[in-house]
């Protein structure tokens, strides 16, 4: 779970980058996960608290799904982000 979620991560991250954004810039997560214990949580929590900055955490909603599209994925994270413009 915590390789994956880095993994998902860097992606937004980079595409945020691409349009002049940053981690910062984002307002929603919506977070799709296969297994939900604790273990898996905790994973999730501290790989997203690298991303973030301390009082920037977005809305989070969380959800256990049956599977994802993507075979063998754990975890699948929707972002939305407000990017200012010059």
């Amino acid at each position: 779970m915590r390789e994956q979620t880095r993994h998902v991560l860097e992606s937004i991250k980079a595409v945020l980058a691409r349009e002049g954004g940053s981690m910062d810039d984002v307002v929603r997560v919506r977070v799709y996960v296969t297994q939900l214990d604790q273990q898996s949580l905790r994973e999730i929590h501290e790989v997203r608290s690298a991303y973030f900055s301390p009082g920037h955490y977005p809305a989070s909603t969380l959800v256990r799904v049956s599977q994802l599209i993507r075979d063998g994925a754990l975890i699948e994270i929707d972002a939305d982000a407000m990017i200012a413009t010059a």
